[in-house]
């Protein structure tokens, strides 16, 4: 998804409105010594995100806003045509993923430690894209 923002003259995911869960790699680390040094969890599982959920249309607009600033890449085209055109085009499987909700509630592991997420996804989309381009 970087790599087609960061070349693609037109993006028309603007209108796909699946969620999608994020943790940046600082907030990850920090949850981890957050959880390391908190008594009472010792065996307990959580998760852990950015603490808010961010569109597959804004992940692509935030890389394409990046990648390509002052360039308007990102249309809105009907998921229903979408999933046509991906039809067509053999590629249903690969749409069919793009389009699905991928979420995590990390509710438990605040309530449980106090922790919030210093780095916001946006934030992260950024950096993700800013190092893709120097790569």
């Amino acid at each position: 998804l970087v790599r087609w923002a960061a070349t693609a003259r037109i993006l028309p995911l603007g209108a796909l409105h699946a969620p999608r869960t994020f943790v940046h790699v600082d907030n990850l680390v920090d949850a981890l010594t957050v959880a390391a040094r908190h008594p009472g969890i010792g065996r307990s599982t959580f998760l852990v995100d950015d603490d808010r959920d961010v569109s597959v249309g804004e992940v692509v607009r935030l890389l394409a806003e990046e990648l390509q600033p002052g360039r308007r890449v990102v249309i809105d085209v009907p998921q229903s045509l979408l999933a046509l055109a991906a039809t067509l085009a053999g590629r249903r499987a690969t749409f069919e993923k793009l389009a699905a909700t991928l979420q995590v509630d990390a509710s438990a592991f605040m309530r449980a430690t106090g922790w919030r997420p210093s780095v916001s996804p946006e934030q992260g989309l950024r950096e993700t894209a800013r190092q893709f381009r120097v790569s």
